[in-house]
């Protein structure tokens, strides 16, 4: 077939609505020698699918190049919430009617309320038994791209096409390729990078014409490559938010009713008048709109409302000055990125372990640290992307580890309660859709059920940290498997609400922390977090704002907690701390005052309070740094070491004082340590070195950069704690 052809088809298939002959003729060049023969199935349609489903239909099977079964299916669904929620219930459905007979499926969902539908290949999986291969108990795992007139999907064709296009038959190996999430994340990220570096450049240029650009951005220590990685961080934050229908909402209506191209509509208008789209668009909605409180909605001179989010994400880098400072990027520029992120479906669900979504997703934004750190620059910071599967491996592994030391519930009920909980969910969901008593839970022990109040309070309240956040991985991971764990824990004990949007901000509240030498790292840590919670918020009359994750996912050097050869902190004060306090020393008076204050930042709202909380924290933490110094009798670095006051990014992290909540009692420390530590030789760190040889058991002249994090996540890890790193066989 040529090529024109078969973009016709594509794009007559997958740019309109539903149609059932449309896809009946897509099948049937597609696989060149099916028969297709659309019979309804209404023995399906029962019991516990009738809620959901109104016809099911059989279109015809397909036998591949390696004789694997293929069916092909067409689901009309009840509503369009069945579409996007009923996913369990999706799922099951399929496996039920592939039964043997098929090892794979290609289905249609859709329903008559929306013009959009999921086109979605189910497929069987298979592992190793102690019998030999065996088919896998879990239900079959779906990838799903979203497609119709209102959705982007030029993924969905441009994958398609070349199978279109082919005269041989196609086999499973080819469909799993077309439904492959990790193409649209190297596709979409390499064209990210190269819109990254023409921002940079722009700016650079800017900078060298324009004199109070350049004061501003030198005096504030403020990078080219800082600003741009971040702006691009708040474009992307919005194309989520305008996916909910949360950007450019009517007066008096409720979130989630606004365009889902809200940006593309602003900018057209922004042309028309002949203005500039940063200068005079964006760093007002960002400064203002985002992160100012007023009432319960923003009406901007746009004609628009946007919701008050709260978080820095949406405060200005290094807190340069918006208004006096004109920043005239060309609307050209913007233009390039809106045609490049209008090609992709943005989708604010994270991966679920049945379930993907082949869209540029959340957990997708691991891999703009990684693209943005190329060759050499990679190298030079041993920053590397850690594959999904790993993260999810370790995180679970860790939890398990950390219940099993903490409570005396066998490891094996334990492990069956993390690794295979989310069958559990499968089961409950299904039993009560069906109207059913619940009777036995797969994968849950009495154990578990005995025990569910102690291990959600040792859920609540583990203390998780990776000293090397890179794009926050292990720590959204912890997350998700520690949320997952408690949504569980209640569906075991009939919890009929389970507030999921609580849950995480309560997790990421009490237990998740993070350190990185690179700024742009903590700020994709924050951004992921961020949208982790706004996943949640659904048909809302009012938006939460988003919390302040300033005080645990910070900027640093991670194994150094000093400056010039000298230590920052006195280990003698940990000890006091869990002392009576009779009488407190100055420095012990700041060590409390900093903890208390910091209490009250998590939720603290609105652009004066905040700025107000975090600059007496920032001159306490400043002031103890002063004191500190003159206590050891090196007044000789205070005014040395204090030109890093106004920076985010500094060359040390003193790890008792940032985390004192942390680090306070007999038994401080986190529960678990865990990360991929940075990959830099020993050549490259020349630099540290002295502080390093100073203050290291494990150093030695050839010793590599990770070795040192490893004895750096032993000394913050509590007695009894749980510690995993990726390492190196020749480490080990």
């Amino acid at each position: 077939m040529d090529a024109k052809l078969a973009i016709n088809i594509l794009e007559n298939t997958f740019k309109n609505e539903f149609d059932i002959g449309r896809l009946e003729y897509f099948f049937t060049e597609l696989f060149n020698d099916v028969e297709i023969n659309t019979v309804e199935e209404k023995q399906y349609v029962k019991k516990n699918f009738k809620r959901y489903v109104n016809h099911f239909y059989t279109l015809g099977s397909y036998r591949s190049k390696y004789d694997d079964r293929i069916g092909l299916y067409v689901v009309e669904l009840s509503d369009e919430s069945s579409r996007d929620h009923a996913r369990t219930m999706q799922r099951n459905l399929i496996a039920k009617v592939m039964g043997n007979k098929r090892e794979a499926a290609l289905v249609a969902f859709y329903s008559n309320d929306s013009e959009d539908w999921r086109f979605s290949y189910i497929k069987k999986y298979y592992k190793f038994g102690e019998k030999g291969v065996k088919e896998e108990l879990s239900a079959p795992r779906r990838h799903s791209f979203l497609v119709g007139p209102n959705e982007p999907n030029h993924t969905c064709q441009k994958q398609f096409l070349k199978l279109l296009m082919s005269e041989e038959k196609i086999s499973l190996e080819q469909i799993d390729e077309a439904f492959d999430i990790e193409n649209v994340t190297d596709a979409f990220f390499k064209e990210y990078s190269n819109l990254v570096k023409s921002l940079v450049e722009s700016l650079t240029n800017i900078k060298e014409k324009d004199s109070i650009v350049r004061e501003e951005f030198d005096s504030k220590y403020i990078k080219s490559a800082d600003f741009a990685k971040k702006l691009m961080g708040q474009l992307v934050f919005m194309y989520f938010l305008q996916k909910k229908g949360w950007l450019g909402v009517q007066k008096g209506e409720n979130w989630g009713t606004g365009p889902k191209d809200f940006l593309r509509i602003i900018f057209n208008k922004c042309q028309d008048e002949g203005k500039n789209f940063f200068n005079d668009v964006l760093e007002p909605l960002f400064y203002k709109g985002f992160a100012e409180e007023v009432g319960d909605f923003h009406y901007s001179e746009f004609g628009y409302m946007v919701p008050f989010l709260n978080g820095a994400l949406f405060e200005p880098i290094n807190n340069y000055d918006w208004v006096k400072t004109d920043i005239n990027l060309t609307n050209s520029i913007f233009s390039n990125i809106f045609k490049t992120f209008d090609k992709y479906n943005f989708t604010v669900k994270e991966d679920e372990p049945l379930e993907k979504e082949v869209a540029v997703d959340p957990e997708m934004l691991g891999k703009v640290f990684e693209s943005l750190l190329e060759g050499g620059d990679r190298k030079q910071k041993g920053a590397f992307y850690t594959p999904r599967n790993i993260v999810h491996y370790m995180c679970q592994e860790n939890l398990i580890s950390y219940l099993e030391t903490n409570s005396d519930i066998p490891e094996e009920d334990l492990r069956n309660f993390i690794t295979n909980g989310y069958l559990a969910i499968e089961h409950i969901i299904q039993v009560n859709d069906a109207g059913l008593k619940l009777g036995k839970i797969p994968y849950i022990r009495d154990s578990i059920k005995d025990n569910s109040d102690k291990l959600d309070n040792l859920l609540k309240n583990v203390k998780v940290i990776d000293p090397a956040v890179g794009s926050g991985a292990f720590p959204v991971g912890m997350m998700n498997e520690i949320v997952t764990a408690r949504y569980i824990l209640r569906l075991i004990n009939n919890v009929q609400y389970i507030d999921f949007y609580s849950l995480k901000k309560e997790t990421i509240a009490n237990s998740l922390y993070g350190v990185d030498l690179e700024l742009s790292a903590t700020d994709v840590t924050k951004l992921r977090f961020w949208l982790s919670l706004i996943v949640d918020e659904e048909n809302i009359k009012e938006i939460e704002p988003l919390p302040n994750l300033d005080n645990q996912i910070m900027c640093g050097n991670s194994v150094v907690d000093g400056y010039n050869n000298v230590r920052l902190f006195d280990d003698e004060l940990i000890v006091r701390s869990a002392q009576t306090k009779l009488a407190m020393t100055p420095k012990e008076q700041l060590f409390e005052k900093i903890e208390s204050k910091k209490r009250e930042f998590f939720n603290t709202c609105g652009p004066l309070q905040k700025e107000k909380l975090r600059r007496e924290i920032k001159e306490l933490k400043w002031e103890f740094i002063e004191e500190h110094l003159k206590s050891i009798g090196r007044i000789d670095l205070i005014d040395e070491i204090f030109k890093y006051k106004y920076r985010d990014d500094r060359p040390f992290f003193i790890w008792e004082l940032e985390f004192s909540e942390i680090f306070k009692g007999e038994n401080s420390g986190f529960d678990i340590v865990i990360g991929n530590p940075p990959y830099v030789r020993q050549e490259k760190i020349k630099e540290i070195k002295p502080y390093l040889k100073e203050h290291y058991n494990t150093y030695t002249g050839v010793a590599d950069l990770y070795v040192y994090f490893f004895e750096k996540g032993l000394n913050i890890l509590k007695e009894n704690g749980i510690f995993a790193f990726i390492c190196s066989n020749k480490f080990a």
